[in-house]
């Protein structure tokens, strides 16, 4: 398959929507991704992405590789999406989400994420890191630009609570192994997801930037062992960021 990809700069607010408080305060870019298969004839295959400054964003801000690799993966195999109640974890821009509502054919899709809340101030650290509350707002508009709004949802999702997690059939995430304060309360959220959910799909960059990843495989093979069932294999996408090479992980809960 192939993925071609036009990025207009500064980007303004397409006429059939409005423009938002994102876009007066900071500086955004559309990127706009076209997926081709051989055998796809079809002329509705592309996915178009607002991306949004560091300042409003951070990690999530921008499209990654990794997204781009993991979209890619979702479009060439449907037949896991099709039907399906889709949840997308770390969503940041949205990407893969958006690809199973608009180009696979998913029920449902939820796009979460975690960022600031409104009403409430976090610590001076943890907001170093975290997205304003505003970040919703983009993904919102993200939905909106696609005509998505009757499938696609987006939640705030805090790892360290699961508990109102909800049923999903697939659950999807990209490049989420980033710092090891992090691992723990993903694997619980996988954890908690599998109780229904019949599969987690993860694409990580095989990167030594990824300094969580080590940690991470290591606690993985701890539940491999005990009650999850994880595939994986390695690959390699052409043709955006560094080719970097992706770790792909499947993971189930052992029957």
């Amino acid at each position: 398959m192939r993925v071609f990809e036009n990025i207009v700069k500064e980007q303004e607010p397409p006429s059939s929507l409005p423009s938002d408080v994102v876009s007066d305060l900071y500086s955004t870019s559309l990127r706009s991704f076209r997926f081709l298969n051989e055998n796809d004839t079809s002329s509705n295959c592309s996915v178009d992405v607002r991306q949004t400054s560091f300042s409003l964003g951070k990690l999530g801000s921008s499209v990654w590789g990794s997204s781009i690799s993991l979209a890619s993966w979702l479009f060439v195999h449907k037949e896991l999406v099709k039907g399906k109640r889709v949840l997308e974890l770390g969503a940041g821009c949205g990407l893969p989400g958006l690809m199973c509502a608009k180009l696979c054919g998913a029920s449902s899709v939820t796009l979460t994420d975690f960022w600031e809340a409104e009403e409430t101030k976090e610590s001076e650290d943890l907001v170093r890191l975290l997205p304003d509350f505003l970040f919703a707002t983009n993904l919102h508009y993200n939905v909106n630009l696609n005509g998505l709004a009757d499938i696609a949802r987006v939640e705030r999702l805090d790892w360290h609570d699961p508990s109102n997690l909800g049923d999903f059939d697939l659950i999807v995430g990209s490049d989420l192994v980033y710092n090891t304060y992090d691992v723990p309360p993903l694997l619980s959220v996988i954890d908690s997801a599998l109780t229904d959910c019949n599969l987690v799909l993860l694409f990580i960059p095989l990167s030594t930037r990824r300094e969580a990843l080590p940690l991470f495989l290591e606690e993985l093979e701890g539940k491999r062992k005990q009650c999850w069932l994880v595939e994986q294999d390695e690959m390699t996408f052409k043709g955006f960021g560094d080719n970097e090479a992706m770790l792909r992980l499947a993971i189930r809960r052992k029957r």
